[in-house]
């Protein structure tokens, strides 16, 4: 299972407002996923999140199909929110 460690959560979801905007940070309910980093999170502490990519038109198509569209503008946003996540930890 995936264990996102608490403090370190409360602190990407602070870092990911200063980045993205309050507006743009949704905190989601725990849900049974299957997932291979699930593994490093019992080693280190660590978060797992999700990034959006969703189409504005919202014809994204569905995950793990071909028929996925995905807004590419969101993989800008996701490599700084990533990049952003990385400083603002080592300067905690």
């Amino acid at each position: 299972m995936v264990y996102n460690n608490e403090h370190s959560t409360r602190d990407a979801i602070r870092f990911a407002r200063e980045f993205l905007g309050a507006d743009n940070v949704e905190e989601m309910d725990i849900r049974m996923t299957a997932e291979d980093f699930g593994y490093y999170t019992h080693q280190f502490p660590s978060v797992f999140y999700r990034f959006g990519v969703a189409q504005k038109d919202g014809k994204t198509g569905a995950l793990h199909t071909p028929q996925l569209n995905i807004n590419e503008d969101a993989l800008e946003t996701a490599a700084g929110m990533l990049s952003w996540l990385a400083v603002r930890f080592l300067n905690t």
